[in-house]
């Protein structure tokens, strides 16, 4: 008797009650538009985070949210690193909005950093940057000379097997 006294209120009160229930659009578009104004964000433990992005030739690729006052290495790291190949000298940083100066395309170069460890070139990284990682011209081809190679070989592949 109990079972079904807690299967009629587990399937049957939502029914009844379902306006309760449903997320109210309008209501859900502005929370997630006030989640996007913001541009910090702390989580359970109270640390203070931050969204950034991450483009291009780079093991992983995608939008990440990091503690705020990340470097760029430290941000290399959470997405896994610049793949080989990767352009070090011409990273470009994409800001929200431009600095006071009205920039809001940045180049940096970490060439001084992989051969001295310099870190003077950094900027700092603020919540919603857009980091863009090119690959070099180089290694490109390489890939796209491989990837003609491939095909051809699976072409040879399938011509064999029709004869």
């Amino acid at each position: 008797m109990v079972k079904k006294i807690v299967l009629y209120i587990l399937f049957f009160a939502p029914l009844l009650y379902g306006q309760n229930f449903e997320l109210d659009q309008t209501k859900l578009s502005g929370i997630v538009k006030e989640i996007n104004k913001k541009k910090f964000i702390t989580n359970n433990d109270g640390n203070v985070m931050m969204r950034i992005n991450i483009w291009g030739h780079v093991a992983s690729p995608g939008s990440y949210l990091v503690d705020a006052g990340i470097d760029i290495i430290s941000l290399f790291s959470v997405v896994g690193g610049p793949l080989p190949g990767s352009n070090l000298s011409k990273i470009k940083l994409y800001r929200e909005f431009p600095d006071s100066g009205g920039v809001s395309v940045h180049l940096i170069d970490m060439g001084p950093f992989m051969r001295k460890g310099d870190r003077s070139n950094f900027l700092k990284i603020k919540p919603n940057d857009t980091i863009f990682i090119k690959e070099n011209l180089i290694n490109r081809v390489i890939n796209e000379i491989n990837l003609f190679g491939s095909v051809g070989v699976f072409i040879t592949m399938i011509l064999q097997f029709t004869n």
